[in-house]
């Protein structure tokens, strides 16, 4: 999400996740459990930072025409 590349702590964030992620497997193995460990964080990151930008806007559009 373009959103993720302003955050101010984006890199920080994708690093601790990396380094964080499983290191006792080797090779092909361990990447794929690394990238699979990733997905799953900056999915929770994005629940948690981010919210559900649809409803967000919605709700933002909803109440421009109130005040209209």
């Amino acid at each position: 999400m373009d959103c993720w590349l302003h955050h101010p702590n984006f890199k920080d964030i994708i690093k601790c996740i990396w380094d964080e992620a499983c290191n006792e497997f080797s090779g092909q193995l361990k990447l794929i459990k690394k990238l699979s460990f990733m997905a799953t964080r900056l999915r929770q990151w994005n629940r948690v930072g981010f919210g559900n930008q649809e409803t967000a806007l919605a709700s933002i559009e909803s109440n421009i025409l109130v005040i209209e």
